[in-house]
């Protein structure tokens, strides 16, 4: 925790006094420029007691102190004492109840409340307790562009606190934020007498659509806007129901929504007392923009696919030549770096004799043919949403990793089977052509931009197929060499199928547009657009200092073995935090966790783990993080268990014990 936060522990009680006597009548950028301001005089005096006085002048007159906050329990933050008079008596007056622009601190028309309905405990399927559920709209600038759809529930017995939940892919349905967060064991923070909220991020449709980004406005929403509006709307409703602010704000979200974590921390720092930031899509442009690169190693060549069988290979090859480094033959490859060091055997074990075929074609002496595309499937008739039936389906992985939405770990899995069209026969032999090996270290080398994105980002690291990762299924490579037009993820991965839309929705705005063609080296006249796309959905500002000063803290987790979100990229932007504050200063306000052997929802170990009552332990009662352990949900190895190490160490088998206990590993650095 912050020196101010611990000399000073009225300052957060400030802050909120602050946000709550400007949102009466001020916009909202009136008391974000406020805010910094005394933010600002706050840290140049800390050493002294002025930044009290000076916060405490600007939040005069009228302005009521929230209650303290409440003791937490060891299962959860303690919610009112059953028998307590009801908090939420005033939810069915929320019916059409308007919050007026000036209480939004971004540009909106204000928003509405469509629905307010107390869902009682007895209700069959609700396992919450009585709460009041509240969906609505935020009214866009624009008439041609979405509102943000969003549901706030409040708890009858609150704790106290407030909790944001994210979506995932390029969202597009409400986060009803009724169940756990991602990764999370136990019960959902709604019973536990949270706050919950969520919403669509601003537009309607799912993982896989992105057509709303031919809207500006809506483009802006998706990227930052719709934490903020959402974050303003959900305090004025629970300022109207309980009479005051939550004590503690945080959010929490995996994939898109970790990276609306890490863009909460850098665009809202006030805003938030703690973040869990699972998975995050850091460097949205960049992986957008990678996966069009993997996809041309492997479409413009002669035999860069990769069929599904081969890709198993790679797996199980590489799973031979690692697993035992980590001290235990367990189906995990724990000590990644280790194994970093053993690909040239890997690749050499993999590669057929003679090379299999030439790669000349793919170093520019010989011409390329033209990738053979067909069309797609007809789309199925549409479904309520507006898209067609096989988009809006279950077919679309949550990518979000909350099961607010359907299981995320369900839907991967069925993902994980899904090999798609009939691919090209393999060669018949246990090898890799020289093209397909070119595929593999495509993936393993990552992207090198001749150009900067925002905050001068040049690079998207890769991913770690030569320690553990495997790319078959549809959140892989897919399952055909046939290029379909539109690329979808069974045929195609989804690499490649999410960069072709981000091409054609976000970078060209023509849906005719074929990613294929295009090579993010040479940008072309496009290469001002995806600087500026970069700087609105990257999330890659490294200046959180006025997130660290206040006291916030921040928790990630990711699977080393991640096939959508290169685990490197994560790891990149942690160490660049490193370098600009120095490790005991992050060490102070974040914890980062790679899991090995987890992809992306799925893989041979699939952590569950209290993530929220640890970040709340932290945030208020100043207790970091230690000694925690994660609990396998894998259908095979179900209910073995490791320590959750912080990165760079992993979990090592002390050689003794065992092997499916926690207590047989200790953390060990590289």
């Amino acid at each position: 925790m912050s020196r101010m936060t611990h000399a000073f522990p009225a300052w957060s009680s400030i802050v909120r006094c602050l946000r709550a006597r400007f949102a009466e009548g001020v916009a909202g950028v009136a008391y974000d420029v406020a805010h910094r301001v005394a933010c600002r005089v706050a840290h140049r005096v800390a050493q002294g007691g002025a930044c009290v006085a000076v916060a405490a002048a600007a939040c005069a007159a009228g302005c009521r102190a929230p209650a303290p906050v409440p003791p937490s329990s060891s299962a959860a933050p303690s919610a009112q004492p059953a028998g307590a008079p009801a908090s939420i008596a005033r939810c069915t007056a929320l019916r059409t109840h308007i919050v007026p622009p000036g209480a939004i601190g971004l540009p909106t028309q204000g928003a509405v409340v469509e629905s307010a309905s107390i869902v009682e405990a007895s209700e069959p399927g609700n396992t919450n307790g009585t709460y009041c559920r509240i969906t609505g709209a935020i009214k866009a600038l624009a008439t041609d562009t979405p509102d943000i759809r969003f549901e706030v529930n409040l708890p009858a017995q609150w704790n106290g606190r407030a909790l944001q939940m994210g979506g995932g892919g390029y969202s597009g349905e409400v986060q009803r934020a009724t169940g756990t967060v991602s990764y999370a064991s136990g019960r959902a923070p709604l019973s536990l007498g949270y706050v919950t909220l969520g919403s669509d991020t601003g537009h309607v449709g799912n993982a896989a659509r992105a057509d709303f980004a031919l809207n500006d406005e809506a483009v802006e929403n998706f990227g930052y806007g719709h934490i903020k509006k959402t974050h303003d709307v959900a305090i004025a409703l629970i300022r109207f129901v309980y009479g005051r602010d939550p004590q503690k704000m945080y959010y929490a979200g995996g994939s898109t929504g970790g990276r609306e974590g890490y863009t909460a921390i850098e665009r809202y720092p006030i805003d938030y007392d703690g973040v869990i930031a699972n998975a995050p899509a850091l460097n949205f442009s960049g992986v957008r923009l990678f996966g069009l690169m993997v996809g041309r190693s492997i479409y413009l060549g002669t035999d860069g696919f990769l069929p599904p069988d081969k890709q198993k290979l790679v797996h199980a090859r590489v799973l031979a030549e690692c697993d035992a480094l980590d001290g235990a033959t367990d189906g995990i490859i724990s000590n990644v770096e280790a194994c970093r060091a053993r690909e040239a055997q890997t690749i050499a074990s993999l590669r057929c004799e003679g090379g299999g075929g030439s790669a000349a074609g793919r170093a520019g002496s010989v011409p390329r043919p033209a990738p053979a595309i067909v069309p797609a499937p007809p789309p199925a008739p549409a479904s309520a949403s507006g898209a067609p039936a096989d988009v809006a389906s279950a077919a679309v992985p949550d990518l979000s990793l909350n099961d607010s939405t359907p299981a995320a770990q369900a839907v991967a899995a069925a993902a994980a089977s899904q090999a798609g069209p009939a691919h090209r026969p393999s060669t018949g032999l246990p090898c890799l052509t020289d093209s397909q090996i070119e595929t593999l270290t495509t993936l393993r080398d990552g992207m090198t931009l001749p150009y900067a994105l925002a905050h001068g980002v040049q690079t998207y690291p890769g991913y770690n197929v030569l320690e553990g990762t495997d790319m078959s299924g549809m959140l892989g490579l897919g399952g055909s060499p046939v290029l379909s037009d539109p690329p979808t993820f069974a045929a195609n991965g989804y690499l490649f199928s999410q960069g072709d839309a981000y091409f054609k929705y976000f970078v060209t705005r023509d849906a005719h547009a074929a990613g294929i063609h295009f090579n993010p080296l040479t940008p072309g006249r496009y290469a001002q657009r995806l600087v500026d796309l970069s700087a609105t959905v990257g999330a890659m500002d490294p200046d959180i200092s006025e997130y660290i000063v206040r006291g916030g803290k921040l928790i990630t987790m990711q699977g080393l073995a991640d096939e959508v979100i290169s685990p490197n990229q994560t790891i990149a932007f942690y160490k660049t935090l490193a370098q600009r504050y120095g490790q005991s200063r992050v060490d102070s306000f974040m914890r980062l966790y790679m899991v090995p052997g987890y992809q992306h929802g799925n893989g041979v170990f699939i952590p569950i783990w209290d993530g929220l009552r640890a970040l709340d332990e932290w945030s208020t009662h100043g207790v970091a993080p230690e000694g925690l352990v994660a609990v396998d949900t894998a259908a095979a190895t179900h209910g073995r268990s490791r320590p959750l190490c912080r990165y760079p160490s992993y979990p090592r088998y002390t050689g003794r014990g065992d092997i499916d206990s926690a207590a047989s590993f200790v953390c060990t650095p590289p």
